[in-house]
């Protein structure tokens, strides 16, 4: 009986994550003109965003300005919340913050060949630093 309830919060657990996901039902159409709901095999290069994420994005965007002209209001507030999330990374990490910075890449991949191409500017003597 433990065992059945345990599988049961974990199914629900797992739907209520699935249920999280966006896009999750969209259909696609095939090459006979069916429609069926999309499933995506890559997730490891390209994962679906997640409704709260959406949700965040969508509340931001109507305050979204370039980074680069912070003296004016909507600049300052994306510029702010991008130096906030450094923070929160930076202590989640337990990175002392004097000492590194977080980077924000879109991909693991992008961050591997950025940290590939600083290794190899440093193994050169292009750029000093440590990581």
């Amino acid at each position: 009986m433990a065992a059945v309830r345990a599988s049961e919060k974990a199914e629900t657990a797992l739907e209520r994550h699935r249920n999280q996901i966006v896009g999750l039902n969209t259909k696609v159409p095939l090459p006979d003109g069916s429609m069926r709901r999309y499933v995506s095999l890559d997730n490891a290069a390209s994962r679906p965003c997640l409704k709260p994420g959406l949700d965040r994005i969508d509340r931001f965007m109507n305050r979204y300005s370039s980074f680069h002209r912070v003296s004016r209001f909507n600049s300052m507030l994306p510029f702010t919340v991008h130096d906030q999330a450094r923070q929160v990374a930076t202590h989640f990490v337990g990175a002392d913050s004097r000492m590194r910075t977080v980077i924000f890449t879109k991909s693991a991949s992008e961050a591997l060949n950025m940290l590939g191409q600083a290794l190899q500017k440093i193994a050169r003597g292009e750029q000093r630093g440590s990581f």
